[in-house]
């Protein structure tokens, strides 16, 4: 599918997204970039950003899944797009074999700090030296504070 549109916002992008997920696709790509569940996609001042990327139009979007369901969703989307006096253009076509090299970006995960509420700071110290209580690096150690 492709999209060829100036004013468009991060909400309709989303709505595209979404609507073609629910139709079945299994992977998605705009603009090669690989978009998965949970990707944030916003307003930026250059237009939409997916993943953190701006993606200018047109947007070419990619999508492996069920043929027939996704052509029903297809349709319906390219019919709604060209109601909208935003869009320029929107087409898609159907392929016998799509290829979507593009992956998602490992990113590092993000750990909160442990904040440990006692009566006792002797339980405090006893957890942390049976090592039920962890900390990966000595800016992660545990706060804690005795409740009287």
């Amino acid at each position: 599918m492709v999209i060829d549109a100036a004013g468009l916002t991060a909400l309709d992008m989303q709505d595209a997204l979404n609507n073609l997920a629910a139709g079945g696709g299994e992977a998605i790509e705009v603009n090669g970039r690989r978009v998965v569940t949970g990707v944030p996609v916003i307003d930026v001042s250059d237009g939409v950003s997916v993943d953190g990327v701006v993606l200018p139009p047109p947007w070419r979007i990619s999508v492996i899944g069920d043929t027939v369901r996704l052509a029903d969703v297809a349709d319906l989307m390219t019919q709604q797009l060209l109601a909208d006096r935003r869009v320029r253009s929107a087409t898609y076509e159907l392929r016998p074999e799509v290829v979507i090299r593009s992956v998602v970006s490992e990113k590092p995960f993000v750990y909160a700090s442990c904040v440990v509420i006692a009566h006792d700071v002797g339980l405090v110290h006893d957890l942390i030296k049976s090592r039920l209580l962890r900390c990966r690096t000595q800016r992660d150690l545990i706060k804690w504070r005795c409740c009287s």
